[in-house]
């Protein structure tokens, strides 16, 4: 009499399917994951930028201004945990030393891990994604 179950090649059929089908969908997932951590933060980047409008309105120009002023501490935690974000003038000086062109800004936002590309929004509304090349790539619908 013959038990009732699986065989061992029956199995090993089995997970050599469920093996090929997760290497082909892997790769996707990971590349999909990647694209969301990216929207977030250019969404964030966006957000920023108005409250930099803002604040020129208010001071007239940049001077002092910084992250923890402009946004406080409410970047949404899964960006601050895959973005580090940097706020400069157009020449990379911080806008609180006296050397920064106050007119001007320059929002970055460089990746935890690498593979994502750093992104950059200025006050000229240049939005850049520097991928592997460091050639600039505008970031509209990407």
């Amino acid at each position: 009499m013959r038990g009732r179950g699986f065989t061992l090649m029956e199995l090993m059929i089995a997970l050599a399917i469920i093996s090929a089908l997760v290497a082909i969908i892997y790769p996707s997932y990971s590349q999909y994951t990647l694209k969301a951590k990216r929207v977030e933060a250019q969404s964030t980047m966006q957000e920023l930028s108005q409250k930099l409008a803002t604040y020129k309105i208010s001071n007239g120009n940049f001077r002092n201004v910084d992250l923890a002023t402009l946004y406080g501490d409410v970047i949404p935690k899964s960006v601050k945990d895959n973005y580090t974000f940097t706020l400069t003038d157009m020449m990379d000086v911080a806008l609180y030393k006296p050397s920064a062109k106050i007119s001007t800004w320059k929002l970055t936002a460089v990746p935890v891990n690498s593979g994502a590309g750093t992104l950059t929004l200025d006050s000229q509304g240049n939005k850049c994604w520097y991928k592997e090349t460091g050639v600039c790539i505008s970031w509209d619908g990407k």
